[in-house]
């Protein structure tokens, strides 16, 4: 595809700010995000558990008040929802998405039904009345939403009117990467893991965050659609990375099928996006 999903498609958008505050706009709103999780003195204790319901609930406000932010930067800067990806068209984007994401990801599908680890959360997260509706509504339903109004929607509408894509796009990779690094705290104090070894697990998520984020920038520029991004965020948070974990695999028929399936995914996938997008 030439690297074409690297390009905004359609003209750029301007907003009232210039460049340095709109660098500023977009650091303040990532630290933010990762912040409003820690002012809250249980936080930042040792032990701190992030899946008691107490902790999510605290989450999920602080992400829903930075979105707010967020939105309300937008606004500030002359923007309105249809400029960020919230206007006419969701339909045809969401369909898109998860067709796109489906075939993309069809190896991971092929091998985690094989594991007997396929999954999909259910509609009662809506409604949360355990611990684990919490943690389904956080990790595939709020945080995906969240996450792409901060760091796809806001992010991009205030870069793409001062630098060229080859500068915004790995600006808006990685500050969604960055504002996952605040896990290694957690790690060393909750989970009592070595540094080393949290280093190579922080490390390891930044670059598989921002290889994610370059995806749903991809999905979100050729859909126009926030919710299209939102819900390859979803689908990325359910399905997971891929792994090699097959290629140690005894069953050779098993082993042949999934890496079949990546091959398959793949390409089916930028076949698919030219049919769809060029």
């Amino acid at each position: 595809l030439k690297l074409q999903f690297l390009y905004f498609i359609g003209k750029r958008r301007r907003n009232m700010y210039d460049k340095a505050t709109s660098l500023l706009l977009c650091g303040g709103l990532s630290a933010g995000f990762v912040a409003s999780m820690y002012l809250r003195k249980e936080s930042r204790q040792v032990g701190y558990d992030r899946d008691k319901i107490e902790n999510i609930k605290w989450r999920l406000g602080g992400g829903t008040a930075t979105a707010g932010c967020a939105l309300a930067v937008v606004f500030k800067g002359g923007g309105a929802l249809r400029e960020i990806g919230l206007g006419e068209g969701q339909l045809l984007g969401i369909g898109q998405s998860f067709l796109l994401t489906s075939v993309l990801f069809a190896g991971v599908i092929r091998e985690q039904i094989a594991y007997g680890l396929l999954d999909f959360p259910s509609v009662r997260a809506l409604w949360p009345t355990t611990q684990q509706d919490y943690i389904v509504l956080r990790n595939y339903i709020v945080a995906p939403i969240l996450e792409e109004i901060v760091f796809r929607g806001a992010t991009l509408y205030l870069l793409t009117p001062h630098y060229a894509p080859r500068v915004y796009v790995p600006i808006a990779a990685s500050s969604f990467a960055l504002a996952h690094v605040h896990h290694l705290y957690l790690y060393l104090t909750s989970h009592n893991t070595p540094l080393a070894q949290s280093l190579l697990i922080v490390l390891s998520n930044f670059l598989v965050h921002s290889i994610f984020s370059l995806y749903s920038i991809f999905m979100y520029t050729h859909t126009s659609s926030l919710l299209a991004a939102a819900l390859a965020h979803s689908l990325c948070n359910v399905l997971g990375a891929p792994s090699t974990y097959f290629l140690g695999l005894e069953d050779t028929s098993l082993k042949r099928q999934i890496g079949f399936g990546y091959l398959a995914g793949i390409t089916g996938f930028f076949k698919l996006a030219q049919v769809l997008f060029y």
